[in-house]
């Protein structure tokens, strides 16, 4: 008897540490009607309700596949698997509750955003969405401001070198990133094969993370000077501000203006 009481107790334990539900969370939405009304979390898969109350109860809205979460101190991206009482696509009338089925996330996930899929052109984002990690939550707290002060006196430094990457140009190919506390710095190379040579102009360069739709703009120009021609197979060093650490894909880019500059956009992976 004491064994069966024993081997009850411990299965209610292991039920209740691989199964959490977390009910109106601490989030930020980019949609005031639109709310994260409950999260559940199991060893098999996250479920994500959503509310969406309209101010008008004429007016419908939709969730179109495939939503994705996005931890945000990793940057590591789950997409949803299935819509579990709606239809992808299929609009509703007034309040609506969309539950959504994602992969499980790692127990040490306590921090994502929701967003829409990619395809979205304004798509709702609820970024924030705190998912503590029960029993460890005090302890979190506590040691977040040793963490940030070690994390700022240790100095963070990371180098990614030829970064994969993806471009629509060429003749432009990202070296080498590096990402700090105080700053990320671009490595790239050129290949100028003008005679006359090409002028650079860090006005028109950016950093886009796509994820938070957050843009960047070069601090300074490390070893060449805006506007003046080079040519040749170049080695160009640009310097940002710090991205976030939950930062893991962004897009390097130049704008085209006129006939000065070639513009380009690289898509780089920094895991």
């Amino acid at each position: 008897m004491k064994k069966i009481l024993l081997v009850t107790v411990m299965l209610i334990m292991t039920m209740a540490v691989v199964a959490q539900t977390y009910n109106n969370p601490r989030q930020k939405s980019n949609d005031r009607n639109l709310k994260v009304i409950k999260v559940e979390r199991t060893s098999n898969s996250t479920i994500v309700y959503l509310r969406y109350t309209p101010d008008d109860t004429d007016s419908g809205s939709n969730l179109q596949a495939y939503p994705r979460l996005v931890d945000e101190a990793t940057g590591k991206k789950y997409q949803a698997t299935d819509a579990l009482n709606f239809k992808w696509g299929t609009r509703y009338v007034g309040n609506a509750t969309y539950k959504i089925e994602f992969p499980p996330l790692p127990k040490s996930t306590s921090v994502v955003t929701f967003r829409e899929a990619a395809s979205v052109e304004d798509p709702w984002v609820i970024r924030n969405i705190a998912l503590p990690i029960q029993g460890q939550q005090k302890k979190t707290q506590s040691n977040q401001a040793s963490t940030n002060k070690a994390s700022t006196s240790s100095g963070y430094s990371k180098t990614y070198n030829n970064p994969s990457q993806s471009t629509n140009n060429k003749s432009v190919k990202v070296t080498k990133v590096i990402r700090t506390n105080e700053y990320t710095i671009v490595h790239f190379t050129y290949n100028i094969t003008e005679y006359m040579g090409k002028a650079l102009n860090t006005s028109k360069m950016r950093l886009v993370d796509d994820d938070i739709e957050k843009m960047y703009k070069v601090t300074k120009a490390l070893n060449f000077t805006n506007d003046k021609k080079y040519t040749g197979n170049l080695i160009f060093k640009v310097q940002f501000p710090p991205l976030p650490r939950s930062t893991s894909v962004v897009r390097f880019q130049q704008s085209k203006d006129g006939w000065d500059y070639e513009g380009w956009s690289i898509i780089m992976q920094l895991p």
